[in-house]
């Protein structure tokens, strides 16, 4: 994550960098895809007769962005109260991916794309399972096996109409085993 501070009429210290950056460095436990967060602050005088601290800031992550602008008589409360904004600004956005993926899941469900099990039995201590379920795609398959808990999904692939296995390695891949 890269934090750029500009200051207009303004210049920025040390103490102000510090502060910005361990401020606003903390917005990654709302967003974890944060790429880019650009302060530029500067002092306004004409719209009271104290001097007002204007801050705005803009937050790139993952394609998506948030941007929040504050003023205060202090600098330092100016930020404070555009971090606020920011962190209800993502916290929204989150919860709007989460929404977005359970709906994804549901839909994908609905469709039949999870394989059943139609029959079980066991000889010798050997459990067999028939399955059933609709064709699906790989990067259909490897969505649902990084959603669910399993470590491994079998399924008919759409594409070539074989039986493909994809699976979790260790090192935190998704493994695909083809006939």
């Amino acid at each position: 994550m890269r934090i750029t501070i500009d200051g207009k009429n303004i210049e920025v210290t040390d103490a102000i960098r510090s502060y910005i950056e361990k401020k606003l460095g903390r917005l990654i436990k709302y967003m974890d895809r944060i790429m880019e967060i650009h302060v530029v602050m500067h002092v306004d005088k004409t719209k009271a007769k104290e001097t007002q601290h204007v801050v705005d800031v803009t937050v790139w992550s993952g394609g998506k962005v948030a941007r929040a602008t504050e003023t205060a008589v202090d600098l330092y409360a100016a930020i404070d109260l555009v971090y606020e904004k920011l962190e209800k600004q993502l916290k929204k956005m989150r919860e709007k991916e989460f929404q977005a993926s359970r709906k994804e899941a549901q839909k994908r469900k609905e469709r039949g794309y999870f394989i059943e099990v139609d029959e079980e039995y066991e000889e010798d201590e050997i459990v067999f399972q028939k399955l059933s379920g609709k064709p699906m795609y790989l990067d259909e398959a490897v969505d649902i096996l990084k959603m669910s808990h399993h470590q491994f999904i079998v399924f008919r692939n759409a594409e070539t109409g074989k039986i493909n296995v994809v699976y979790k390695r260790h090192d935190g891949k998704v493994g695909v085993v083809e006939p």
